[in-house]
């Protein structure tokens, strides 16, 4: 790549934290970047992709949605990279320790990236697993890590990731992903169930993302008969009764910005701001959903 851009290629609904890396190497007359789209559902456009990496030097593309849970063909997306001989970047960070992630089973993905704090682990601590025989340089050079990086390690943040890691392993051996799966869609039918019941106007409730997506998320866009409801008016009514939910990313909290997720799915900038995200985690039981469900159909019943 020695007198010339990088050819960069990205899922339209990344993280912000890589499209944002990604555009500063543009800004920065280092790469130059291209983004794949996705459907109505948040599924990659695999033609469009083949087609990009075609021309390509590096891919970045999720394992699973920050926001609608939609999960990756990472199968078919590895064989178009596999194909193009294009290393390929893979943000596991909404996947890893919610469902299994056999890693030899994806020999296209060149390296791979995951957080603590989604597994219940310290905030602030990453992790970055690389192929046996991949060339990299340090962002920031140093004898820390294997040369992979220059500071003082962080080893009390890093053996909180272990203990995390081990634990959300074991969770997953005993079947909490199914167990998950089975309380977001408890939460999904009382949240339709409560809401229907309301005296106003005919409530429509659109779930946004395809039915492979993460067993812990829960992703939807609320309509009043054919009005949109502003779902932050609806978010300040269930944080008032002790629930927490969010209207996009955790990284674009107080931004009153449509979520380019949404907009990248073909949903318009007021459906983007009529959604709302709702999660699940290790301690949620069904008690939980149900209260929860109660709890939004009495912020509905509060927002004109």
């Amino acid at each position: 790549m020695a007198g010339r851009r990088a050819r960069l290629v990205l899922g339209a609904t990344e993280h912000p934290a890589a499209l944002a890396a990604a555009r500063g190497l543009e800004a920065a007359g280092l790469a130059e970047v291209r983004l794949v789209g996705v459907d109505r559902d948040g599924l990659h456009d695999l033609e469009a992709l083949a087609a990009a990496l075609a021309e390509a030097d590096g891919l970045c593309l999720m394992a699973a949605n920050h926001e609608t849970g939609a999960l990756s063909e990472l199968a078919a997306v590895g064989a178009a990279a596999a194909r193009a001989g294009v290393p390929w970047l893979c943000d596991a960070t909404q996947l890893v320790g919610r469902l299994p992630l056999a890693w030899g089973e994806h020999p296209a993905i060149t390296a791979l990236v995951w957080s603590a704090h989604k597994m219940g682990g310290p905030v602030g601590v990453g992790a970055l697993a690389l192929r046996r025989g991949v060339r990299w340089a340090a962002l920031l050079p140093g004898a820390q890590e294997g040369g992979r990086r220059g500071g003082t390690a962080n080893v009390a943040g890093a053996a909180g990731f272990a203990g995390a890691t081990g634990a959300a392993l074991a969770a997953l051996d005993a079947g909490e992903a199914a167990r998950l799966a089975g309380l977001r869609d408890r939460l999904e039918s009382k949240i339709n169930e409560n809401t229907c019941q309301s005296e106003s106007k005919t409530i429509l409730i659109q779930r946004n993302g395809p039915a492979a997506r993460l067993p812990n998320t829960l992703h939807l866009t609320l309509r009043r008969g054919e009005e949109l409801v502003d779902a932050e008016g609806l978010l300040l009514g269930l944080s008032a009764r002790g629930v927490d939910v969010s209207t996009g990313a955790a990284c674009a909290s107080g931004e009153r910005r449509p979520s380019p997720v949404l907009l990248a799915m073909g949903r318009s900038p007021a459906e983007a701001h009529a959604s709302l995200r709702l999660s699940l985690g290790y301690a949620s039981t069904a008690a939980c959903c149900d209260a929860a469900a109660a709890a939004l159909a009495a912020a509905w019943s509060e927002v004109e």
